[in-house]
């Protein structure tokens, strides 16, 4: 690899994709783990919830059948099975996405195969920009348009984590096709579709090919987005929470780290602070 290939690989992060379903109970640890990875300026981190779980008790409401495609296309172009919680690196190796010390090795690992990409949006568009592998190649890449949100806590009502409140990052909500890269450089400017709900975007690459333009996106820092059963289901929340408890205990999440207990006690010693000012 030449000296400018080389800078070129140590810029652009590497990309790790979980595969993973609100109704699996495996799954929290490695959600909880990509949150961590996620925050990392030198990772890509994306969630896709696959659908095959929807049928056992809840349906999560992030789960997409594209989600379901291409972890069946990573199975067949890895020679792996498909399962939760699953994380592929750089489309080239899986393995569970609950296994630090296994996920960490594969993160280290040599990713020499992909180029750096970049990507802004606004006024509805995004702008992108691909840099070339200092060859031309005869084998197009696809360039795939990622939207996704980078956090929700959801309440899980059914199936194995029933009761349960769970954190999720950096969630896929749309995938789409948007051209074709043969290793020189690419500008392209893409309208956003009605169906690209994500609040951030980022370039992904197609499963099974030699190379492509991976992977640029947006890395801040996840900021938490209002639980899903906010906007779908009013009332109590899981376990009996009232609105007040679930979006105290949710504001004390959003700036510290702690335990489930320890949470569970300031959201009860805030609501009671608030109902002594009211009263008083």
């Amino acid at each position: 690899m030449s000296n400018a290939g080389a800078a070129q690989a140590a810029e652009r992060p590497v990309l790790a994709e979980l595969f993973t379903s609100l109704g699996c109970s495996s799954c929290p640890p490695a959600d909880a783990l990509l949150g961590e990875f996620a925050q990392r300026p030198d990772v890509l981190a994306l969630s896709f919830h696959i659908d095959y779980w929807d049928g056992l008790g809840w349906k999560d409401p992030y789960s997409l059948h594209l989600a379901t495609g291409r972890q069946r296309q990573y199975a067949e172009a890895l020679g792996s099975q498909s399962y939760t919680p699953q994380l592929v690196v750089d489309g080239q190796a899986e393995t569970v996405g609950s296994n630090r010390r296994a996920v960490e090795t594969l993160l280290h690992g040599r990713h020499e195969d992909a180029v750096p990409a970049a990507i802004q949006e606004h006024g509805g568009q995004f702008d992108i920009r691909i840099d070339g592998a200092g060859r031309k190649d005869g084998d197009a890449a696809a360039i795939l348009l990622v939207t996704f949100d980078p956090m929700h806590e959801t309440p899980v009502r059914g199936g194995e984590n029933g009761g349960r409140l769970l954190d999720t990052y950096n969630d896929v909500r749309s995938l789409r096709r948007i051209g074709e890269w043969r290793g020189e450089p690419v500008t392209l400017t893409v309208p956003r579709e009605s169906a690209e709900i994500g609040e951030r975007a980022a370039l992904n690459r197609a499963v099974g090919g030699r190379h492509g333009p991976c992977v640029g996106g947006d890395n801040r820092p996840a900021r938490r987005n209002l639980p899903y059963s906010l906007a779908t289901t009013p009332g109590q929340f899981s376990g009996g929470w009232s609105l007040g408890q679930h979006l105290a205990r949710s504001a004390i999440r959003a700036h510290c780290c702690a335990s489930s207990d320890a949470l569970n006690s300031l959201a009860e010693a805030m609501l009671r602070s608030m109902r002594f000012r009211t009263e008083s």
